[in-house]
C-alpha cells in the first residue's frame, strides 16, 4: 500500500464509539493515543543500517474484574492495617496501600498492607495480570469509605451532632457547615485515641464483584538486526507504548510493560515445545526451553498513556496482559523488514530464518527462469487462440495487436497462475491437516491475510492449536485460524455430547461475521421455528427473558397443542406443548417426541427465495415432500434431521410490544457439508458459502453459511460439520443423536 504502518493504524484504529469484535462499543480508550505517541517517539525516527528492520504492532486486551474483598482497620496509634487476598505478583500491595491512603487522606507510610488467605478474608477471583489493581483496588476503596463513614460517626458522637452534619475532608472529620457548630477538625489519630470511648475498634470491610474493567491497548516498536549467514536475531531497541488508565505506581506499571514485552520477545524468537517422533516432550525444563535472559534484550523503553477508566474510582485499567500481545507481530514484522521474507510461523529461530531466506532466493531464481520460458509460451498461446475461432476460443486478439503479450483465458479454463497457487495451497493443507479437500478456501484467505498484514495467523513448529489476534483495517479486526496436526487429533480426549444451545450474542450483523461478506437473499427468510421443550414453563421464562417484550398464546389449528409465540424482529419463535396427551395432530407428534425424551426443535418454517421454484427443484431431485392442510413440508431425512415447512411470507397478526431481540442465525449439524449445502441451496434458493474450518472452532468443525433476509446481515442459515477423526462435542453429538439443530 505504500503507507506508513503507524499512519495506517492512526487512520483505521479503534476509538471511543468503535464497535468491538465481541459486539459492545468502546468507551474511553487510548488506541489512537498510543499510535500518536509511537509516531512522536525518538525511536521511530532514528535511521536503520544494513540487515536491520523495524516492526510495529498494536494489541488489545479486554480485561476483567471479578470477586474481591478487602478490610481496613484503624489502629490505636492512628496507623491503618489493610488486608486483602490477592497475592502480590507485580507490586499490588503497594498500589493497594496507595489507594487506601489517598482515599483516607493519610500518609502512604501509615498504611500497612497484608495479603491473607481465606481463613482471614473472603473469596478472591484469580490473581492474573490485569484484574488485581482494578478489582481488589476497588474493594480497598470501598472498604476505606466504609471506615470513613465509621470515623464520621465517631466524630459526631464526640461533638454530639447528627452524623449527616460531619464530612470527611483531607484526612479529617469536619463540620459540614457553620450551622453544625464550631468544632476543631479531628484527624485519624485523634479519633483513634478516643475509639474506646466511642464504641471500640474502627474498621471497614467490602465484598464486591467488580464490573466495568476497561479494555486497554498498546503499540510496540521493535528494531532488530538479522545475521544473513546464521539467521541470528539481535533486538536492538524496543519501545512499549500503552494506555494504562491511571498508573497508581508508575514504576511497577513500567515493570509490567517490560515483563510482558520480554515474554513476547521470547515467544517470538525462541520459545517452543519440541517433541520426538513418539510425542515425548524433549525440552521439559528451563535448561532446554530457551527463554530470553538479560543479555538477549535491550533496555525496554516504556511510554505510559493515561486515559482513565471512568468505572474505577482512580481510573485504573489492567496493564499486565496487553504488553505480551504486540511483541509477536512487532518482532516478526521487524525480521520481515530486515530479510524481505514474510514469516507465518513462530518462533523465528535461526534455522527457520535461514531456511526462509534460502527458499526466497530459490523462488526468485525459479521465477526468473520461469518468466523467460513463459514469454515464449504466451506468444504461442496467443497465436493459437487467434487461429482458433471455435465456440470455446475465448476473446480473439491478433498476436500483434493490443494485448498481444497477454495470455487469453478461455471459458472454463483455469488461469495458470491460479492453478500453480492452488496446488501450492493444496499441498500446505495436506501437510497440515492430512488432506486438502475442503480446507482450500480457508487457507487461501489465510495466505491473503498473511501477505497483507504479517503474522496474523501463526503456525507453531509443532502445529499446536493457537488463536491469535490481528489489529488492523477498519476498527480492530479479530481473525482466528486453527491449525492442527493429525497426531494432535489422535491425542485429543473425547468430550461428552451436550444438548443444543441458545446462543445469545450482540447484534454484529450476520453478513460480516469473521470479516466474510455475504450477499443478502431478497425475500428469502427464516419465517419461524417451533420448539418442543420438556419443561415448558422453564423454557417459557428463558425465552421471555431473552426476547423481552410481550408474547401471544394460541392453540394449533387442530386444537392439540398450545403455542407461545415470541417475536424476534420479523421472525417468530414458538414454544409448543401438547394439550391433554393427544394422539393426533401437532400435539400428538410432540407428545410422542417428549415421551421418548426427544425435546428440541420441532419445525423450521422457511420462506424460500421462490417457493414454486424450490418445490419444483426438490421434486425433480426425488426429495420427499409432505403436503398437509395446504402446507408443504420437506421430510427430515432430506433436510439433515430438520422438519422444514416451505411457506410464502405470512403475517402473524397484531404484534404485542416487543423488545430489541432479533433472530440472528440457525445452526444445523450435518454429516456431509457439501451435500448439505446442495440440499439447503435448493430449499432456500440461496447460495452457500463454504468457509472451510470455522474460525472459532479450534479446528473441530467446518462451516458453510447461507445469507437470508431482505437486508444485509439480517439472518443467516449456518451448516456445521465435525472434522473427521477430530474428537469434539459436536462429533459425539452427531454420533449420538444424528443430524439436526
Amino acid at each position: 500500500l505504500g503507507i506508513d504502518p503507524l499512519e495506517l493504524r492512526a487512520k483505521n484504529g479503534a476509538k471511543e464509539g468503535t464497535q468491538a469484535a465481541y459486539g459492545v462499543k468502546f468507551g474511553a480508550i487510548g488506541m489512537q493515543e498510543t499510535v500518536a505517541a509511537a509516531q512522536a517517539s525518538e525511536h521511530y525516527k532514528i535511521p536503520l543500517g544494513p540487515n536491520q528492520g523495524r516492526g510495529v504492532a498494536s494489541g488489545f486486551w479486554f480485561n476483567i474484574g471479578g470477586e474481591s474483598c478487602a478490610g481496613i482497620r484503624i489502629n490505636e496509634d492512628g496507623s491503618v492495617s489493610l488486608t486483602e487476598g490477592s497475592p502480590d505478583i507485580g507490586g499490588s500491595r503497594a498500589s493497594m496501600a496507595m489507594m487506601a491512603a489517598e482515599t483516607l487522606g493519610v500518609d502512604y507510610h501509615k498504611v500497612k498492607p497484608s495479603v491473607v488467605d481465606t481463613d482471614a478474608t473472603g473469596y478472591h477471583f484469580v490473581t492474573g495480570g490485569s484484574r488485581v489493581t482494578f478489582a481488589t483496588g476497588m474493594a480497598v476503596v470501598e472498604a476505606t469509605k466504609a471506615a470513613i463513614d465509621e470515623l464520621r460517626a465517631r466524630a459526631a458522637m464526640v461533638w454530639e451532632v447528627d452524623v449527616d452534619g460531619v464530612i470527611w475532608e483531607d484526612g479529617h472529620a469536619k463540620p459540614a457547615s457553620s450551622n453544625v457548630g464550631d468544632f476543631e477538625p479531628m484527624s485519624v489519630v485523634d479519633l483513634a485515641a478516643v475509639a474506646n470511648k466511642t464504641g471500640g475498634p474502627i474498621s471497614g470491610h467490602a465484598d464486591i464483584n467488580a464490573k466495568g474493567a476497561g479494555p486497554a491497548f498498546g503499540t510496540h516498536i521493535c528494531d532488530v538486526e538479522v545475521d544473513p549467514d546464521t539467521g541470528h536475531v539481535t533486538v536492538l531497541r524496543y519501545t512499549a507504548v500503552q494506555d494504562v488508565g491511571r498508573a497508581i505506581h508508575p514504576s511497577y506499571v513500567e515493570g509490567q510493560l517490560q515483563g510482558g514485552a520480554a515474554q513476547g520477545i521470547g515467544w517470538a524468537l525462541n520459545e517452543a515445545y519440541i517433541y520426538d517422533e513418539n510425542g515425548r516432550l524433549e525440552n521439559p525444563g528451563f535448561l532446554d526451553y530457551r527463554v530470553p535472559v538479560a543479555s538477549d534484550l535491550p533496555m525496554i523503553d516504556t511510554v505510559l498513556i493515561e486515559i482513565p477508566n471512568p468505572t474505577h474510582p482512580f481510573g485504573v485499567r489492567g496493564v499486565g496482559e496487553v504488553p505480551i500481545i504486540p511483541p509477536l507481530a512487532a518482532v516478526s514484522n521487524a525480521v520481515s523488514a530486515a530479510t524481505g521474507v514474510r514469516f507465518n510461523a513462530l518462533p523465528l529461530s535461526p534455522p527457520a530464518i535461514v531456511a526462509a531466506v534460502d527458499a526466497k532466493k530459490e523462488r526468485s531464481e525459479r521465477q526468473r527462469t520461469h518468466g523467460q520460458n513463459r514469454s515464449v509460451q504466451r506468444h504461442c498461446t496467443a497465436v493459437h487462440q487467434w487461429a482458433d475461432r471455435g465456440p470455446c476460443g475465448g476473446q480473439k486478439r491478433p498476436p500483434d495487436g493490443p494485448g498481444a503479450g497477454r495470455q487469453i483465458s478461455r471459458p472454463g479454463q483455469r488461469n495458470p497462475n491460479h492453478h500453480v497457487c492452488r496446488h501450492r495451497r493444496h499441498d500446505f493443507a495436506r501437510s497440515v491437516f492430512g488432506r486438502g479437500d475442503g480446507y482450500e478456501r480457508d487457507l487461501c484467505a489465510a495466505e491473503d491475510w498473511w501477505r497483507l498484514t504479517g503474522p496474523s495467523v501463526i503456525q507453531t513448529n509443532h502445529r499446536r492449536l493457537i488463536l491469535s489476534r490481528l489489529f488492523c483495517a477498519v476498527s480492530v479486526i479479530q481473525i482466528a485460524v486453527a491449525v492442527a496436526s493429525k497426531s494432535l487429533r489422535k491425542q485429543a480426549k473425547p468430550m461428552p455430547p451436550r444438548p443444543g444451545s441458545l446462543d445469545i450474542c450482540p447484534s454484529v450483523g450476520s453478513s460480516s461475521h469473521f470479516g466474510i461478506e455475504y450477499r443478502p437473499m431478497p425475500q428469502g427468510f427464516i419465517d419461524h421455528i417451533v420448539i418442543a421443550p420438556a419443561e415448558f414453563d422453564r423454557a417459557f421464562k428463558v425465552f421471555q427473558a431473552v426476547c423481552g417484550g410481550g408474547h401471544v398464546d394460541h392453540q394449533s389449528a387442530d386444537g392439540s397443542a398450545l403455542l407461545s409465540r415470541f417475536y424476534l424482529g420479523e421472525s417468530v419463535v414458538e414454544l409448543a406443548k401438547p394439550l391433554n396427551e393427544p394422539s393426533h395432530g401437532i400435539g400428538g407428534i410432540i407428545h410422542q417426541r417428549l415421551k421418548s425424551k426427544d425435546q428440541g426443535m420441532h419445525l423450521a418454517c422457511i420462506q424460500p427465495f421462490n417457493l414454486d421454484v424450490a418445490i419444483a427443484s426438490l421434486e425433480a431431485d426425488g426429495v420427499k415432500l409432505i403436503r398437509n392442510d395446504g402446507h408443504v413440508y420437506v421430510h427430515p431425512n432430506f433436510a439433515n434431521g430438520v422438519l422444514v415447512q416451505l411457506t410464502p411470507r405470512r403475517e402473524f397478526g397484531e404484534r404485542p410490544e416487543s423488545g430489541d431481540a432479533k433472530f440472528d442465525h440457525l445452526a444445523i449439524l450435518v454429516a456431509d457439508l457439501e451435500a448439505a449445502c446442495a440440499g439447503w441451496e435448493k430449499i432456500t434458493g440461496g447460495t452457500a458459502h463454504i468457509m472451510g474450518v470455522h474460525p472459532v472452532s479450534n479446528g473441530a468443525f467446518r462451516a458453510a453459511r447461507i445469507a437470508m433476509g431482505a437486508q444485509i446481515g439480517e439472518q443467516m442459515l449456518e451448516l456445521i460439520s465435525p472434522v473427521k477423526d477430530f474428537p469434539s462435542q459436536l462429533a459425539h453429538r452427531l454420533a449420538d443423536r444424528g443430524e439436526g439443530l
